[in-house]
């Protein structure tokens, strides 16, 4: 609590009274914001009383003006205002309401109650007693009877701390004002509970009219709401020694800042339309993707389907050769158009064939597998030089008949984690590819490396073989694929030691590049990560 310079202060309340029609709501022109009845308002601040000066009043009452202005009130501002110039005010605003209107009349200053009815303290009052109270001040009630023509009135009493007349008198009272119970159709609203004393605040204004001029700002609020508001936020302030205290009968609704209901409608339809827009074009979206899966699944599903068609076409011809020249081989021995000393070159064409045959089931069965990531595990550390040492050993035969010379580069002797079984096949591929397509007195080179900065070996498989024309060479991994220069020559071949080789590099992190050029030769270089005891798998 705040006391007065000269005096020991006097009681502090604000009184809210809602007068309206009981049967009657906000009309429709006010529901959105426009409102088309007159409101009226008398706004007082008194605080440059002689003996017992207030702070606040004369900028609660300004700023209680600017705000009923922005609300659309016509504003009578008043300042430290006499009795005569008091009353005379009252009257005139009383005048000055019309039917249908709606009135509001805000105090700030001095206020006292005596013997249950409330005054008003102009800044002239000359108090010396219980008696002169009624001749120096102003009857809350005169205010009251003013507002008897306005649809709805609002009187807001913002009457100052503690009575500086309270040791004239010879008995007390009480302080604070009066408890007044709210008429039909009224709210009243006290600064503080009835027979309390509020706070001045610290501030520009005094704490409950901060509060209330915060609150009066909100949209779509109900005036009960605004001052549980009001409530809530001076009870936090003072640590629940002053709080505001209400009076109600109203019967219909009242906002200080009613919401635009038809402009609140329309953008509630543009977000609804904004939405369904949003939810129709995702949902389109959708559809398109689904209807490119669809189309992309059947064009797979198509391509599976000719690749099936061609797998088979492609098995039927490989297969057919070797099996029609064992079954005519047969037929011929059956038949006994083979000289018994011919037998024997027959039956070796067979198993040449037959392991032929077998070589390609073999290779189908493995190409299987590798698909599906089986043979990967167990793995262990595998000398990369030792099976290339092996391969080399295994294809020397070979190789010698040809008249083919097989050199071998072996810079370091690295290890990788794998399969021994595939590390031998990797380097098997590799090579048996370089004999059958290098023409004799070629020669072919294998060479072996590490790369420390990448943490990975390298591969080499060189030959001067008959080589690959550029434009086959983005194909030469598919299953079956033989260029047309493999074609040309005698040798057999299935089209399937490449993808082997592709397949068992994805297995394990490699890579493979091909350099190539036609009648010269072709590389193969490989990439694996190496593997090293100390550090373990190296990525």
């Amino acid at each position: 609590m705040r006391k007065a310079a000269a005096a020991t202060g006097c009681l502090s309340r604000l009184v809210l009274v809602l007068a309206a029609c009981a049967s009657l709501a906000a009309p429709p022109a006010l529901a959105q914001g426009k409102p088309a009845e007159s409101r009226i308002a008398l706004v007082i601040g008194n605080a440059a009383y002689p003996t017992a000066a207030l702070r606040n009043p004369v900028n609660d009452a300004t700023a209680i003006a600017g705000r009923l202005r922005a609300l659309g009130f016509d504003v009578n501002l008043k300042t430290n205002v006499s009795q005569r110039e008091m009353t005379r005010a009252v009257s005139q605003f009383g005048q000055s309401l019309k039917p249908g209107s709606v009135a509001l009349f805000y105090y700030a200053g001095h206020g006292m109650q005596v013997r249950g009815r409330n005054f008003l303290i102009p800044v002239d009052a000359e108090i010396e007693s219980e008696a002169s109270v009624r001749s120096e001040a102003v009857d809350l009630d005169l205010v009251l009877e003013q507002l008897g023509p306005a649809r709805l009135s609002l009187v807001i009493l913002d009457a100052c701390r503690n009575n500086p007349f309270e040791g004239k008198f010879r008995s007390t009272r009480g302080s604070g004002l009066a408890q007044i119970d709210a008429p039909k159709g009224t709210l009243l609203a006290y600064a503080t509970a009835p027979g309390k004393v509020a706070s001045d605040g610290e501030g520009a204004n005094g704490l409950y009219t901060a509060e209330l001029l915060k609150a009066m700002e909100a949209p779509g609020i109900k005036v009960e709401e605004v001052f549980k508001i009001v409530r809530v936020n001076v009870i936090k302030a003072t640590a629940s020694e002053q709080i505001p205290w209400e009076s109600s009968s109203l019967t219909g609704d009242y906002y200080f800042r009613p919401v635009d209901r038809a402009a609140q409608e329309a953008k509630v339809a543009r977000d609804v339309t904004a939405k369904q827009a949003e939810l129709q074009t995702r949902l389109d979206a959708e559809r398109r993707q689904r209807e490119q899966d669809a189309q992309m699944l059947k064009a797979e599903m198509e391509k599976l389907a000719a690749i099936e068609s061609r797998f088979m076409l492609t098995m039927v011809h490989i297969l057919r050769a070797p099996v029609a020249v064992m079954q005519n081989s047969i037929q011929l021995v059956q038949k006994g158009y083979v000289p018994a000393e011919e037998l024997p070159q027959l039956l070796s064409r067979v198993e040449l064939r037959a392991g032929e045959l077998l070589s390609i089931l073999d290779d189908l069965l493995l190409l299987s597998r590798l698909k599906e990531g089986l043979g990967a595990q167990p793995a262990e550390p595998v000398s990369a030089a030792e099976t290339l040492e092996a391969a080399c050993a295994s294809f020397q035969k070979e190789a010698t008949e040809r008249q083919l010379a097989i050199s071998m580069e072996v810079s370091d002797r690295p290890f990788v984690l794998g399969n021994p079984d595939h590390l031998r096949l990797l380097w098997s591929q590799l090579l048996s590819n370089a004999i059958r397509y290098t023409p004799s007195g070629g020669r072919i080179t294998l060479s072996l490396k590490t790369n420390s900065q990448e943490r990975r070996i390298q591969g080499t498989v060189s030959d001067t073989g008959i080589g690959i024309a550029p434009e086959e060479i983005p194909r030469i991994f598919e299953e079956f694929y033989r260029t047309e220069a493999a074609k040309s020559m005698k040798e057999t071949g299935t089209g399937l030691g490449l993808p082997i080789v592709q397949l068992l590099l994805s297995l394990y992190g490699g890579t493979i590049e091909i350099d190539s050029t036609p009648g010269k030769g072709s590389s193969f270089r490989f990439t694996l990560p190496e593997f090293t005891r100390e550090a373990g798998v190296r990525p």
